[in-house]
């Protein structure tokens, strides 16, 4: 049997396959590095320290890779039934302003005392928001990435495919990611 270029021949697959595993490596190049530019910002110990964890960092990005395409791929091969998390929304400052005030008339605080308590739920909210924006700095990057490489699979998803996509984007991959990098935070924050 014979290799030849014919219409739907073996050379065609082997075309299609170097296409696929072209297009994989451009990914995966752009995914990792894209995600530890923003770990790096956020994460300056890390960065401070890569010479001895590059291979610890190399993994967690290695799999979170792996995580997102076995993602898109199952959106791609089947069809999705399982229930699908909503991504959160960033926190408005409006919105925590009815919240300390909702707070404040259901506690009983001593007027010298919610001057303090409003300063602590002030803390926590700006505590939070610079967590938030990390998290969603890796998750829109991940997205960025994934559509730039995997756009016409990604447009030929149904709406629930879609969703769950998302979803999982964030609640899997880019929440396991983070939490992986802050352990070899805190790892290296031990050892320093």
């Amino acid at each position: 049997m014979s290799f030849e270029k014919n219409e739907g021949g073996y050379d065609h697959l082997f075309t299609q396959t170097d296409k696929y595993e072209k297009i994989y490596k451009e990914f995966k190049y752009d995914f990792e590095s894209g995600i530890y530019q923003i770990v790096k910002i956020y994460k300056p110990v890390i960065n401070d320290n890569i010479n001895k964890y590059i291979l610890k960092v190399y993994s967690i990005l290695e799999n979170a890779t792996d995580e997102a395409l076995s993602t898109l791929f199952l959106c791609m091969s089947s069809d999705v039934s399982e229930s699908i998390a909503n991504v959160p929304q960033r926190l408005k400052r409006e919105e925590q302003e009815k919240e300390l005030n909702r707070r404040l008339s259901l506690l009983i605080i001593p007027e010298d005392g919610v001057a303090e308590f409003s300063e602590i739920f002030w803390e926590m909210y700006e505590d939070n928001q610079k967590r938030e924006e990390y998290v969603f700095a890796v998750f829109n990057k991940m997205k960025e990435v994934l559509v730039n490489h995997y756009y016409s699979d990604i447009i030929d998803l149904e709406g629930k495919s879609l969703r769950y996509l998302n979803s999982n984007l964030y609640h899997d991959t880019t929440i396991n990611l983070i939490e992986d990098i802050n352990i070899l935070e805190k790892e290296i924050v031990a050892e320093i």
